[in-house]
């Protein structure tokens, strides 16, 4: 958790390429036009809404490192969240 907190403030900006990456995929595989065309990777985070912080047993994933998974919904894919 204290891993989680002290990610640097810049972190949405870092990771927004991928994020976008996955919304531009789902874009076009449903073919959607309603779906707004992002110029700037950030703006992919105000379809995002973040729910909650999972913090794994590290034995269900025989992991050694501390691990943790933000969860969320996202506005493209309502059913299976982000």
């Amino acid at each position: 958790m204290r891993q989680a907190l002290a990610l640097p403030s810049d972190v949405l900006s870092i990771t927004a390429p991928l994020v976008l990456q996955n919304y531009n995929v789902y874009r076009e595989m449903i073919g959607d036009e309603e779906m707004p065309q992002l110029a700037n990777p950030i703006q992919v985070w105000d379809e995002v809404t973040f729910s909650y912080i999972y913090v794994p047993p590290h034995v269900e994933y025989d992991l050694h490192i501390p691990t943790f998974k933000l969860i969320a919904e996202c506005d493209w894919e309502p059913e299976h969240g982000y």
